[in-house]
């Protein structure tokens, strides 16, 4: 049995065997649904290379033809892939490509007993969405993001990621009306693969990758393993916690954009990785719609909240000025009204007293009290018309 995977020994190719005439195997490396991941020699540059074999006969074709498109890749997170081939002593389909010497997420937890700290995590993903965003770009999706196919080395150093193993890559592409069922591989890993990834003839696109992405995070920032896609929905149904609890050290930002790209629909997931990694880094902009009255408020310019709150503010300062303005107006304007309209009352009472022989009495006291009272009332009413008169000025701004 292999003591990676369990897998029986006589599945595996032995040390020693050479393949095209050239490349020694020397060991296993890792084992998976479709064969083992070997490191081997290659006799005739003496270079020490990665070998990832297919033992599934029915997809030799596809394997072949992909395998020849990652040959075409070159980004720095990358490993190169020399060659594939279909080796026909074995009967198996073989991937060539550099071997890459050092860690996997998984080792690097098992090695340190805990999980990483958001500070220790972010470089390491950082590197594994550049290199996806790339492979996105050229129209490949890896469909196999998992703790253990990301490999993290020193290079003068500093971290250097890799995402490895390109077994079961896809190339997106138009679906065929006359060949409604992909004829892609059909391969998952537990806890890692999205819902759509376990059906066959499902259009599978980069959102699988998110998924998966998001899922290798939570193991690496809680050391556990995501429940599978179908347990996971099985829990939400019934309103349970579908992820481990967020540790305290990971900022929100985080957790909720890794819950966002595990929706179970892919149209809910976002567009892209680039997408989703400036939503984990807080640097995406909240899609809300801005309501009627901050529209109102700054017309066709985004809105801030301290322009609002200024213009709340002036509208406030011109209703209370408007409102003293109109006491004072009122108060002055009524006092001056009132003092002619009772002085010619007062020439008129008195001429008419004083032609019948009669002394007025109190009658200048009154006067005084009576201009008074109406220079208050006058205030009274300025004000009211002077807020009526504010409030009508915003309204018409408004509109």
């Amino acid at each position: 049995m292999c003591p990676k995977c369990r897998t029986p020994q006589r599945q595996l190719l032995a040390r020693g065997t050479v393949l095209q005439g050239r490349y020694r195997i020397e060991t296993v490396r890792g084992c998976g649904g479709f064969g083992a991941v070997y490191r081997a020699k290659d006799l005739q540059t003496g270079q020490t290379v990665a070998i990832k074999e297919n033992q599934r006969h029915q997809t030799f074709q596809r394997f072949e033809r992909e395998g020849k498109l990652l040959m075409n890749l070159s980004h720095p997170n990358l490993p190169k892939v020399w060659e594939v081939f279909v080796d026909q002593t074995t009967g198996r389909a073989f991937l060539v490509m550099e071997f890459i010497d050092g860690e996997t997420l998984e080792e690097m937890l098992q090695r340190l007993q805990r999980p990483l700290t958001w500070r220790e995590a972010r470089p390491i993903f950082t590197q594994v969405v550049n290199a996806l965003g790339y492979l996105h770009s050229n129209k490949i999706i890896h469909r196999d993001i998992k703790p253990s196919n990301i490999i993290v080395t020193m290079r003068n150093d500093k971290v250097h990621v890799f995402l490895v193993d390109f077994g079961v890559a896809k190339v997106m592409e138009a679906v065929d009306p006359n060949r409604p069922r992909s004829s892609s591989i059909v391969a998952w890993t537990d806890g890692y693969s999205p819902p759509e990834q376990y059906a066959s003839g499902v259009q599978v696109d980069a959102r699988a990758d998110q998924y998966a992405l998001a899922a290798t995070m939570v193991f690496a920032l809680t050391g556990k393993t995501p429940d599978d896609a179908f347990t996971r929905m099985e829990k939400f149904r019934k309103g349970e916690q579908t992820l481990p609890a967020k540790p305290e050290s990971v900022p929100e930002s985080v957790w909720k954009a890794i819950e966002v790209a595990m929706k179970f629909e892919p149209s809910q997931r976002f567009g892209s990785v680039t997408d989703f990694w400036k939503e984990v880094q807080g640097h995406r902009k909240p899609p809300a719609e801005p309501t009627i009255f901050w529209k109102e408020m700054q017309g066709h310019h985004e809105l801030s909240a301290e322009p609002a709150i200024a213009n709340l503010r002036t509208m406030g300062l011109t209703l209370i000025w408007q409102a003293v303005l109109g006491a004072v107006t009122g108060a002055i304007f009524g006092a001056i009204g009132s003092a002619i309209v009772v002085s010619i009352l007062i020439a008129t009472v008195g001429a008419i007293l004083s032609a019948i022989g009669l002394k007025p009495k109190g009658t200048i006291s009154d006067a005084f009290v009576g201009i008074t009272f109406l220079a208050i009332w006058g205030a009274i009413v300025g004000a009211i018309a002077g807020a009526i008169e504010a409030i009508e000025g915003v309204e018409k701004r408004k509109r």
